[in-house]
């Protein structure tokens, strides 16, 4: 078992059911793993920041030992390794929070999604007692006989309470040898015409986009595992074109369907029709109703984006373009925590003299690397932010790569993290803040 899952997936997953138990949201149970997250995480991180102040005076030494052994490279070398080697530990202590966030970050974006996409069927999984279990949404169809070597179609007609219809498609096949259909597969694609690949293409945009609009997840397991990627086109090793078929090689699966109903609602079992390769096996099929599921935090239903809406319908998609917005905002000001320091940390500046000093051509045609790093993180803290606000409203991969309930969590995260530094910077920023009104007293009187 994958020691990730053990370690942090099962947890979390725990933890965040028993908190929408007790407290009936999803939304409040996601800020509360965030501030968990960060309470574990805040003695590093606190570190992290300390180092990232002792790397700013650590390029000031390394500008003097370089000016005073710019004559003698080979002390110049042993100084700086020397130096380097002081302040190693700690910079590598910085990054262990960074790496310890990424991993959370991975394993809770895993929960969100597992249940977005498979409801309480992801939790049951996991759940450490079958008391903490919620009931299931299912339907399951035992097949009498298996099936045939070849090409199938399952259909399968939901309807939930509030009206919302799903009609979920699977073409897959039984194959005896995955890897030789994988490869007459490809060539079988590759001998389509651009129009008939275009027309594949728009079958499946089409069927995701009407399985997005239902709001209903459906999820079975065999039919999951058995898709697959087909590689088109490669350069190098990497992909550059692909398509993918779902290729099974067990003739007896598992037509156990379980379904995410709509936020608060459930299924319909009498409207529910199952159909395989044509023939309506609905008489026989086992369903089970079960527990909803609140997905809707401050006006924001959390297995969508933004971009699942018209954007410019601002009454649906307001909420979810302010709270897209403060996840960039709060990113700027951590990624500037993490770059500077602290929030309150000025660079010491040269001071200004008239007599400029003259410089050799070689001195002035030697780029500064403190300065190229600067400006390298200057824009980095406006980009990164900005990456942030785009891919929380949906822009780059949709609610299937960051629904809101990751993008609430990021955001919760940032926070938490912001206001550890106000707290542990109290004294330095209330005398910032004095002195700035001092300034604009004394400015308003001269003005009178």
């Amino acid at each position: 078992m994958d020691i990730f899952q053990v370690l942090f997936y099962q947890p979390t997953f725990n933890l965040l059911m028993v908190f929408t138990n007790w407290f009936g949201n999803l939304g409040l149970s996601i800020i509360l793993i965030a501030l968990i997250a960060k309470l574990i995480t805040l003695p590093m991180t606190s570190a992290q920041i300390k180092n990232a102040e002792k790397s700013k005076k650590l390029q000031v030494k390394f500008k003097e030992l370089k000016k005073k052994y710019k004559h003698n490279q080979e002390k110049l070398t042993q100084e700086m390794a020397k130096l380097q080697a002081e302040v190693l530990p700690g910079q590598l202590g910085g990054c262990l929070s960074i790496i310890l966030f990424i991993v959370l970050f991975v394993q809770i974006r895993g929960v969100i999604l597992d249940l977005v996409n498979r409801g309480y069927h992801a939790y049951n999984e996991v759940a450490y007692t079958q008391n903490l279990e919620k009931k299931e949404d299912y339907v399951k169809y035992a097949l009498p006989e298996p099936l045939s070597e070849g090409k199938h179609t399952i259909e399968l007609n939901l309807q939930a309470s509030n009206g919302k219809v799903l009609n979920k498609v699977y073409e897959f096949e039984i194959v005896s040898n995955k890897e030789e259909r994988v490869e007459s597969l490809k060539q079988e694609i590759n001998n389509l015409s651009e129009e008939e690949r275009e027309q594949q293409q728009k079958l499946i945009q089409d069927r995701a986009t009407n399985d997005r609009n239902s709001d209903i997840s459906v999820y079975n397991k065999a039919l999951e595992a058995g898709l697959t990627n087909i590689t088109l086109g490669q350069f190098l090793i990497f992909t550059t074109s692909s398509q993918q078929a779902t290729l099974i090689t067990d003739n007896n699966p598992d037509l156990t369907f379980f379904i995410r109903p709509p936020s608060n609602e459930s299924i319909v079992t009498d409207n529910v029709s199952l159909r395989i390769d044509g023939n309506d096996v609905s008489s026989s099929l086992e369903k089970q109703s079960g527990d909803s599921l609140n997905l809707y935090f401050a006006g924001v239903n959390l297995s969508k984006v933004a971009s699942d809406f018209d954007l410019f319908d601002l009454s649906v998609t307001a909420p979810y373009i302010l709270i897209s917005v403060f996840s960039g905002v709060t990113q700027y000001f951590v990624t500037k925590l993490y770059s500077s320091g602290s929030a309150s940390s000025v660079e010491e500046k040269p001071e200004v003299t008239k007599e400029k000093p003259k410089k050799k051509k070689e001195e002035e045609d030697e780029p500064d690397f403190a300065e190229v790093m600067a400006s390298s993180t200057k824009q980095m803290n406006v980009i990164f932010p900005a990456f942030t606000v785009m891919i929380s409203l949906g822009y780059f991969g949709g609610a299937s790569f960051i629904p809101m309930g990751v993008t609430l969590f990021w955001t919760a995260q940032n926070t938490f993290v912001i206001i550890q530094q106000m707290f542990v910077q109290r004294d330095s920023i209330k005398n910032r803040v004095d002195k700035k009104l001092t300034q604009i007293k004394l400015y308003w009187n001269k003005a009178q």
